[in-house]
């Protein structure tokens, strides 16, 4: 039998009318066929009360939807912690006074094993990563939220540092901690007051961001690879990959080992990134299929090719998450250390990876001039912004080249 969950809606409480002529606002909570009610800061008559929840609130009432959703959220979140639900439990969590109190490293832990239980490995071993250097950097066994100021991040960030961690990592860390931080302010564990985060202009913290140089390779050195012609059939085929990578939109080895046949619709691809599919943010990813990729997967997939089945070979439905991620990890191993020798035999002055593949797909539509939405919306990225950050990089390489000619007697 599946196991009940409540609901939530908020209501106008008509029971009782205010002096000014509105109701109060309710979250009612809705257990098998029953319902409280809890008040809310809020009161409304019935015609701006409809604004408030109207598809696109405009103006004031678009901020007060936006605070209402916060309860919601907050009750959501709650409610999903619970292992049964039941009103006293909830209650205890929900009414609970906002406090400057609470122990992050405790809601790390929650975290992580929620992460696990959605099947994303990595990203959970990112988190504990992450509290363990924050719990050494500390020393102690609680760190509270009142503690986590400005002053002890940038302490922080400056010893992290100092113990060999490059700034791109210091920079998840803060990161998951910062979520950490959000996740008890939604609880209601924490007051939103003391969040340190934001702007740094603004006197807040702001985790750091490392622009790494990424390297692609131009067309000359890509029809190279294209015409190589491989000694062994392993080598044939991470070349192949490597190739399907650059054809189609820089996908990743992550990306293509989950690729199904269903996803196949016509001329084109069309995928969610594994490493976004929980955003809220996400969508589908169309890729558009030339010959080149067709052949690759007419030569490589598996057979029969059953509309649920794996194109490629790396993992299988029955594998846990933990074993898949290994076999991923191995595929991007194996295909980095074949293309690396590809490059050798090729006179390539640089180190192939998957993510050259994905940074040449990039770069080569760029310095064709098509649109950056278009680079963007192929890369699967959030926002168009992210793209022109993520293509910065390549034009200081280039800024780079240009100027040792200068002195290339």
């Amino acid at each position: 039998m599946e196991k009940l969950s409540a609901t939530t809606s908020f209501e106008l409480d008509k029971r009782r009318q205010k002096n000014d002529g509105s109701y109060p606002v309710k979250l009612l909570v809705i257990y098998n066929r029953k319902f409280k009610r809890y008040k809310t800061e809020f009161s409304f008559d019935p015609d701006s009360f409809e604004k408030v929840l109207a598809p696109k609130p405009r103006g004031e009432f678009k901020d007060i939807r936006f605070k209402l959703n916060q309860i919601e959220e907050k009750a959501h979140k709650i409610i999903k912690s619970l292992t049964s639900f039941s009103y006293e439990a909830f209650e205890k969590k929900f009414l609970a006074k906002n406090s400057a109190k609470g122990n992050a490293f405790e809601i790390f832990d929650e975290q992580i094993v929620q992460i696990k239980a959605e099947g994303r490995i990595s990203t959970a071993g990112t988190y504990q990563v992450a509290k363990n250097s924050f719990r050494k950097f500390h020393g102690k066994d609680i760190l509270s939220f009142s503690e986590i100021n400005v002053r002890f991040l940038e302490e922080y960030e400056r010893w992290a540092i100092a113990q060999g961690n490059s700034i791109t990592t210091v920079g998840y860390y803060m990161r998951c901690l910062r979520r950490v931080f959000n996740l008890a302010i939604l609880s209601g564990e924490v007051n939103r007051d003391i969040y340190p985060f934001g702007a740094k202009s603004n006197g807040f913290y702001q985790p750091p961001v490392q622009n790494n140089i990424k390297k692609a390779l131009d067309l000359a050195d890509i029809k190279k690879i294209f015409e190589y012609k491989p000694d062994n059939d392993i080598e044939r085929y991470y070349k192949d990959l490597w190739i399907f990578s650059y054809l189609c939109n820089g996908m990743n080895i992550n990306d293509i080992l989950h690729l199904k046949y269903k996803n196949i619709e016509g001329d084109s691809m069309v995928f969610k990134r594994n490493k976004t599919i929980h955003s809220r943010k996400t969508s589908e990813i169309q890729v558009y299929m030339v010959d080149e990729a067709r052949a690759i997967i007419k030569k490589w997939g598996k057979k029969p090719q059953e509309f649920d089945s794996y194109i490629f070979k790396g993992i299988t439905d029955q594998m846990n998450p933990v074993t898949k991620l290994a076999a991923i990890k191995q595929e991007t191993k194996q295909c980095n250390k074949y293309m690396n020798r590809v490059a050798k035999q090729l006179g390539i002055e640089a180190n192939i990876t998957t993510y050259v593949a994905r940074h040449s797909f990039a770069t080569v539509l760029k310095d064709s001039n098509e649109p950056i939405a278009l680079i963007s919306e192929a890369l699967g990225h959030s926002s168009i912004a992210v793209t022109e950050n993520y293509l910065k990089s390549f034009q200081l390489e280039k800024r780079k080249k240009a100027a040792q000619k200068l002195v290339n007697w």
